[in-house]
């Protein structure tokens, strides 16, 4: 017995099948494009980051366009304050214009055609050597999915050949309306990450669930369409009110700046699957008097994440994957987002590790001999400048990096701790606290060194106490995130009476 169902009756029924009962889809093999999203406003983009791009094999920008929001009247798009082709440096890019909370909310009753031609008037003001395609980031939810699909279809009807191409939520897969949304663009990019946000600030919730991706894979295999794996290589932090509940995302600070503020303590932190957890509680309140007892939870990927994805894709998907698309590339000197050199370390089996430089200058201290004169030479002045040369950062600890300073016939004058945290003048084998006078020992600690940091220390004046000559030797130490701490000591520095 065979049933026609065809019509608008049956037409649900149909797609809500072929998520599910379609026949099976030849594997073949995932695709290995590896393309990546700029979200950072104004667009910066150096010769560094290309030479990154290149090194982690990216072949394609998602690059930020604008943002829709609703004035009260109509739909507008806010557009970066410049985005200069030249300096992508030639690499392919797609416009990403997404929408905010507000303009989703009122956009329901607004017609596709109008929503598509607002798109298509910021697209069109952007000047490329090469055409741009255009990508949609819309968080509608799943009800709307149809009035997604006729704002794409308005677009490829005013923009025949663009490529045009949509990011999409994990929920939308097992809903009926999603193969019909997914036919009106070239390719999907799902985004397999924050499938659920934490309620507590203990619960266990991951920025990325392979279980759940491997699930995915073959959903959208089935839908037939192109589609790429959305990567996370960015982290989040969750802040939570004294009693427990969610207050919001919060984006003042990053881990490492959290480890160095005396305000925050940190409570514990874990490193399981390549992300890290890391929790903090605000022991102070603010200058309102607000905050004592919050919690600052963090989540933040490990460069291996990104091997997890891949190799994941490799095993569960078939030859309508294109590849993956990493979510974001970092802004500068930022650290909420993974250093792409860090991840194509990984991915080619190296092992991340801070890497010390140092360099020691030493000069005599005039100004100190003009004033006092009766005291003999001038001291000596001792500076310090330390770099992490590697592409691993320090393990997240009050004294992630230490640099300690022990005397022989010293005395210590002046000096000035930097880029440091916090320093100690101690004596003896106990490293009982001590005067200037009486210490020979000076160690000075900071809560941060992650790759590329440079740090500075110094002045620090020392004089020899006696007719011979003094000896000061500086040791620096780093707690990696694995393995045993990396010590490196300077030759000895002669100070002479």
């Amino acid at each position: 017995m065979v049933f026609a169902m065809s019509g608008p009756r049956f037409g649900w029924l149909v797609a809500f099948l072929a998520i599910g009962c379609a026949a099976p889809v030849p594997k073949g093999k995932p695709g290995t494009a590896v393309e990546a999203w700029i979200w950072h406003s104004p667009i910066e983009w150096s010769a560094n980051d290309t030479a990154a791009a290149k090194e982690l094999g990216v072949s394609r920008l998602l690059v930020r366009g604008g943002t829709l929001s609703y004035d009260g009247a109509e739909m507008q798009v806010t557009m970066p304050v410049s985005i200069d082709p030249k300096a992508l440096r030639n690499l392919p890019a797609d416009l990403v214009f997404n929408m905010d909370q507000g303009a989703i909310r009122h956009s329901e009753n607004l017609p596709a055609a109008e929503i598509a031609d607002t798109i298509l008037g910021a697209y069109r003001k952007y000047k490329f050597a090469a055409p741009a395609g255009l990508q949609l980031d819309f968080d509608f939810p799943t009800r709307r999915l149809g009035q997604y699909a006729d704002i794409l279809k308005s677009l490829r009807q005013k923009q025949p050949g663009i490529r045009l191409t949509m990011t999409g939520l994990q929920t939308w897969m097992n809903d009926r309306a999603y193969p019909a949304l997914a036919q009106q663009v070239d390719a999907v990019y799902m985004q397999f990450y924050e499938g659920a946000v934490a309620k507590s600030p203990d619960d266990p919730v991951r920025l990325s669930n392979l279980d759940r991706l491997k699930k995915g894979l073959a959903r959208l295999e089935s839908v037939g369409r192109p589609y790429y794996v959305g990567v996370p290589t960015y982290g989040q932090c969750l802040a939570f009110d004294a009693q427990g509940k969610r207050y919001g995302v919060y984006r003042g600070m990053g881990p490492t700046n959290a480890m160095r503020n005396p305000r925050l303590k940190l409570l514990k932190q874990s490193t399981e699957r390549n992300e890290t957890r890391a929790t903090f509680e605000m022991i102070s309140a603010d200058e309102n008097g607000r905050g004592l007892g919050f919690k600052l939870v963090y989540r933040m990927p490990e460069p291996g994440l990104v091997n997890d994805y891949e190799k994941t894709v490799r095993e569960h998907a078939g030859a309508l994957c294109q590849g993956i698309a990493i979510f974001r590339w970092p802004e500068p000197r930022e650290a909420m987002a993974l250093n792409p050199l860090a991840v194509a370390a990984v991915r080619r089996g190296e092992t991340l590790t801070p890497a010390i430089e140092a360099v020691t200058r030493v000069g005599g201290d005039a100004f100190e001999y003009i004033e006092s004169p009766e005291r003999g030479s001038a001291a000596k002045t001792v500076d310090l400048v330390i770099r992490n040369k590697g592409l691993g950062d320090a393990a997240l600890r009050l004294d992630a990096i230490s640099v300690e300073v022990a005397l022989q016939g010293v005395e210590i004058g002046e000096l000035e701790r930097r880029s440091f945290d916090r320093v100690d003048i101690t004596a003896g084998p106990g490293k009982t606290p001590a005067s200037r006078l009486r210490g020979d020992r000076i160690e000075f600690q900071r809560g941060a060194f992650r790759a590329g940091d440079r740090l500075r220390l110094g002045p620090v004046s020392l004089r020899a106490t006696g007719k011979e000559s003094g000896r000061a030797t500086v040791t620096i130490t780093v707690y990696p995130k694995q393995g045993s701490p990396i010590r490196k000591t300077l030759p000895s520095l002669s100070i002479a009476p």
